[in-house]
C-alpha cells in the first residue's frame, strides 16, 4: 500500500504544511555556531579478559546537555550522528564529535539510522523515529533547514508504535530508506517497506512479516530485517559490501556482538590514550560504512556517564569488520 498525505511537525505539534513551505521558510534560519572539544585527561587502559571481542573507544563528545536516550547514525554524502535526550530533546553532531545543532525541543521517543537523500534538490539527512504519542515521524537536517525538523510520515499504523529499524539505501538500490517497525496493536508482526520520495513527496510501499514476539529490537541488515534473541534490548548493524555484523546490548547492560550468521558474544570496550568507556552505556548505534572522521572500516558509538558527565564515545569497529584482524591487535594499531 502507498500513502502520500504527510506534514510538517515543527518541535512536536503537527500543521498541514508541505516539505516545500518547510524549506522556503526556513531556508534563512542559521544555527548557532559550534562549541570547541576539550580533551580530556588521560586515562588507564581497563582491558577485559572476559568477553569475545574488545574494540576500543578513540574518540568522544564533549560533555552533553543531559542524559541520553537514544543514538542514531546516518550515513552518505554528509554523515551525522543523532542523539535523542531522556526529555526528548534532539541534537546533531558530526563524526568528527562536533556540535552541528542546538538541541531542538521534538518530543522524541525512538529515533533509527539515517540516510542522506534529495528532496525536490535540496539535500537533507532524515532520520525515521517515533514521537513521544507513537506516532511515526521523521526528523530532517539541512543547512537550508537551519535546525532540526520533524514532519509525519506517510505511512498508516496501527496503534502505538513500540520499535523500529532501518537502513539507508544506495543509490543504485533507489528510494532513501528500508524501514521495518512494529505496533502495540499487533506485536507479533512487522511492517517493511521502502521510504522513497519524488517531487519532494515522501511514499512508503510496504509489506508485512513475522516477528518473533519476544524481540524488543530489530536491525535492517542489506536484505531485510534481523531480530536476534529475547532480552537484547537494543541493536544496530555495520552493512558493508563483504556482509554485515551487529553489536548490541542486553537489558542488563552487557555490550554483544555477532558476526554475520555466527553466535552471539560478549562485546568489551577498551579505553583510548585520552578517551574514557562510559561507567555504563544508555544506548549503542553503528554505521558500517561512515563518510567523514576516519572511520573506512565502520563505526560504532555508545552514550553513557564519563566522570560524572554525559558523553558520548566512538568506538573503531575495524576488529569487528574485519575477522581476519584479532581484537588485540586492531586495538593496539588504534591506539598508535
Amino acid at each position: 500500500m502507498q500513502f502520500k498525505r504527510w506534514r510538517i511537525v515543527p518541535g512536536a505539534r503537527l500543521v498541514n504544511a508541505g516539505l516545500a513551505s518547510c524549506l522556503y521558510f526556513l531556508s534563512a534560519c542559521g544555527s548557532e555556531p559550534a562549541e570547541t572539544a576539550s580533551e580530556p585527561a588521560p586515562p588507564e587502559a581497563s582491558p577485559q579478559s572476559d568477553v569475545g571481542l574488545e574494540l576500543p573507544a578513540v574518540w568522544n563528545t564533549t560533555d552533553l546537555d543531559g542524559p541520553v536516550s537514544q543514538l542514531a547514525l546516518a550515513g552518505g554524502g554528509a554523515s551525522l550522528l543523532a542523539i535523542v535526550y531522556e526529555d526528548g530533546g534532539l541534537q546533531l553532531f558530526d563524526l568528527e564529535a562536533e556540535r552541528v545543532t542546538d538541541t531542538a525541543a521534538m518530543d522524541a521517543a525512538i529515533i533509527s539510522t539515517g540516510a542522506y537523500a534529495d528532496f525536490a534538490g535540496v539535500p537533507l539527512s532524515i532520520f525515521p523515529g517515533v514521537s513521544g504519542e507513537g506516532e511515526l515521524v521523521a526528523y530532517l537536517y539541512g543547512e537550508a533547514l537551519g535546525a532540526p525538523q520533524a514532519i509525519a510520515l506517510p505511512i498508516e499504523a496501527a496503534g502505538a508504535v513500540l520499535g523500529m529499524c532501518s537502513r539507508g539505501r544506495s543509490y543504485f538500490e533507489g528510494g532513501i530508506l528500508d524501514l521495518a517497525f512494529w505496533t502495540d496493536a499487533d506485536p507479533d508482526t512487522a511492517t517493511i517497506g521502502v521510504l522513497s520520495s519524488e517531487d519532494g513527496e515522501l511514499s512508503y510501499e510496504a509489506s508485512t512479516v513475522e516477528k518473533p514476539a519476544d524481540a524488543v529490537s530489530c536491525a535492517y541488515q542489506n536484505d531485510g530485517p534481523v531480530f536476534l534473541e529475547a532480552g537484547i534490548s537494543e541493536l544496530a548493524v555495520l552493512n558493508r559490501p563483504a556482509g554485515s555484523n551487529y553489536v548490541g546490548m542486553r537489558e542488563t547492560g552487557e555490550l554483544i556482538y555477532r558476526r554475520g550468521e555466527g553466535a552471539v558474544d560478549s562485546l568489551g570496550l577498551r579505553d583510548g590514550i585520552s578517551v574514557r568507556v562510559p561507567e555504563s552505556i544508555s544506548d549503542i548505534a553503528a554505521l558500517g560504512m561512515a563518510f567523514g572522521g576516519g572511520y573506512p572500516e565502520g563505526l560504532i558509538v555508545v552514550a553513557g556517564p564519563v566522570a560524572g558527565h554525559d558523553q558520548v564515545v566512538f568506538v573503531d569497529a575495524g576488529a569487528l569488520t574485519r575477522p581476519d584482524v584479532e581484537a588485540s591487535e586492531a586495538s593496539d594499531d588504534a591506539l598508535d
